[in-house]
């Protein structure tokens, strides 16, 4: 009996672990979501919002890679929208997989979404944000005012998603980390510019 009790414990006392961390992630989610259904700080949310949505980057990077005849660039907006592409498919797999509700108190106004949109983790502008920050810093060269400009956009979109109210904490922690491991997959499967350049006169 007594080797019994040794090995429950350990046992119980990850239950403990594990509900304490779920009760503070939704509490303190609620407490910071002051923008979920109005205030003077929803708009400029919601814009942050839209500055991270899937739509807008993946037309701007098809635009901008059949604008340019850069051969460098060629190849680095080409690997971008690939990026985004593989984003849009694991959050899509993971937000399967884990099927967790939005927060009750998130208001359904979000731009041009999909039913798998319901689902809550992890949070897929989080993924987006971190992944095109890591991608842009190491492969666009900018001014340095522009670089931190960058970095705190990214923190910023990943906060607003909990400040509307639309996800978790924990399920942007997530998505930040999802992100930087996508950037690295992309990174390990890095398309050539004469891989590239097949690839888009196979598609003409």
């Amino acid at each position: 009996m007594a080797r019994s009790n040794s090995t429950a414990a350990p046992h119980s006392t990850w239950q403990i672990i594990c509900k304490t961390a779920i009760a503070a992630d939704l509490t303190f989610s609620k407490k910071l979501a002051f923008s979920a259904t109005d205030g003077p700080y929803r708009p400029v949310m919601k814009l942050l919002e839209l500055s991270c949505h899937g739509i807008p980057w993946i037309v701007v990077s098809v635009f901008a890679l059949y604008r340019t005849v850069d051969r460098v660039y060629e190849e680095v907006f080409f690997n971008l929208l690939l990026a985004l592409l593989v984003d849009l498919v694991i959050v899509g797999f993971l937000k399967v997989c884990f099927r967790r509700k939005r927060p009750s108190y998130n208001k359904k106004d979000m731009f041009a979404t999909v039913s798998i949109d319901n689902f809550s983790f992890p949070s897929g502008h989080a993924t987006r944000a971190y992944l095109m920050t890591w991608f842009l810093l190491n492969h666009v060269k900018f001014a340095v005012p522009v670089r931190i400009f960058i970095l705190i956009w990214c923190h910023c979109v990943g906060l607003s998603r909990i400040i509307l109210g639309r996800h978790h904490i924990s399920d942007v922690v997530a998505g930040f980390l999802i992100g930087y491991w996508e950037f690295v997959l992309i990174e390990y499967v890095w398309l050539s510019h004469e891989s590239c350049s097949m690839i888009l006169q196979f598609v003409k």
